[in-house]
């Protein structure tokens, strides 16, 4: 096992390890999913919290 220098890299080649254990480069791809699964629960939370998602003319975005 490669030397860990940073707590955030053992925590991503864990998830990594659990899930992808055949593949190299396991480290990138459990960082990226990760990512994905913070992004879908800060969604979530703000569509429940806010009671859904303002509509894009609201923001100006259009």
């Amino acid at each position: 096992m490669s030397q860990v220098t940073n707590p955030w890299n053992a925590i991503f080649k864990a998830c990594g390890r659990v899930y992808l254990e055949p593949h190299e480069d396991v480290p990138v791809l459990a960082f990226f999913g990760l990512a994905c699964l913070v992004a879908v629960l800060l969604f979530a939370g703000w569509g429940l919290a806010w009671g859904g998602f303002p509509q894009f003319s609201e923001v100006r975005l259009l």
